[in-house]
Parts: C-alpha cells; sequence; structure tokens
C-alpha cells in the first residue's frame, strides 16, 4: 500500500536537464562542521557534554551532530521532522540522515520530486528480524549530481518512522564493472 501511495506520490515531475546537487534549507555537500557550528545548525559539545559522535559510514570515520532547530523547527512538505543529524569528515558533508512520521513519507516524496526531479530507482528491500518476521520496506532514491538520496518507507530504527538518507558519490561504494566473459 505503501509504494502505490509513493508511486502516486512520485508521478507528475519530469526534468530533462542535468540532475541537481543536494541541497537541504543551509545543508549542501560542502558544508563543513565549522561552518555549521557557526551558524548554529548543529549543537556543538560544551565541556562534558558532548552532542558530536565519532561513527562510520561505509568505514569511513565521520562526526556525526545533531541539527538545531534552525533546520528541524519548519518541518518538511508540512511535516514534522522528528530527528536530523548531519555527518562531516574533512571534505565537508559525509551524510545527512532525516527522520519523519512514517505517514508523512508520501508527502516527503512528493516534496523531494517536485526539488530534485523523479527518482532514479524504486525498489522494495525485505527486511526479516531475528523471529523470521519479515516487513517491506519501499525505499524511493534520487540520483544527484554530488550523491544519492533515499527515503525509507521504514527507519532502521523503528518500523513506525520514515527515514531520508544522502551520501556523497566519493563515499559510496564503486560499483563493480560488468564481467563479459
Amino acid at each position: 500500500m505503501i509504494l502505490n501511495i509513493l508511486a502516486v506520490a512520485l508521478a507528475g515531475a519530469s526534468f530533462s536537464q542535468d540532475p541537481p546537487a543536494f541541497e537541504f534549507r543551509e545543508v549542501t555537500s560542502a558544508l563543513t562542521q565549522q561552518a555549521a557550528t557557526s551558524a548554529g545548525l548543529v549543537y556543538r559539545n560544551r565541556g562534558a557534554l558532548e552532542f558530536c559522535r565519532r561513527s562510520q559510514v561505509a568505514d569511513h570515520p565521520i562526526t556525526q551532530c545533531p541539527a538545531t532547530e534552525a533546520l528541524t523547527a519548519a518541518g518538511v512538505a508540512g511535516q514534522r521532522i522528528q530527528g536530523l543529524n548531519l555527518g562531516f569528515d574533512a571534505d565537508g558533508l559525509a551524510l545527512f540522515m532525516m527522520t519523519v512520521e512514517g505517514v508523512s513519507v508520501p508527502a516527503v516524496s512528493s516534496a523531494f520530486t517536485a526539488k530534485f526531479g523523479p527518482p532514479c530507482q524504486e525498489e522494495t528491500r525485505v527486511w526479516a528480524n531475528a523471529m523470521g518476521a519479515e516487513l517491506a520496506n519501499p525505499v524511493v532514491s534520487w540520483c544527484l549530481s554530488d550523491g544519492r538520496l533515499e527515503l525509507h518507507a521504514v527507519s532502521a530504527s523503528d518500523y513506525r518512522l520514515g527515514q531520508a538518507i544522502f551520501v556523497p558519490t566519493r563515499l559510496q561504494a564503486p560499483v563493480a564493472p560488468a564481467v563479459d566473459f
């Protein structure tokens, strides 16, 4: 059912030019942690109170910081943002991860399509837990000039939430060449 809603939400926009670059308000792939902190877009560490933490994206070390209300207060597509984290490395933005209510996914998908053009891929990934129960997770992807934006109907942490994830091209796993022999 969610996939049908996403398909309807995605129909309509057609862009014939080159794919746009990622942008969410003041966040672009060139944004650095220092610039984001100075602009008040992410919380800064204060003494023993550490908001930012070290993590990894595709075996690449990054510093992940929660976004401030400057980025989240307005919501997206009229929907409330549950959480927004930005990850940085020495070259700039390494991860954008936004969580929304699951029922908000079609509206967010429509907003992304209006901004970035039609998606380059739609698929359903099936997740299984240790007990063998399966959950369908429709995923819509936009191939942008500087990376890939994926909108998951089900987040990795809570089946009731959806999640948008942007990873720049420089951190994506290389595609294996086709073997023709």
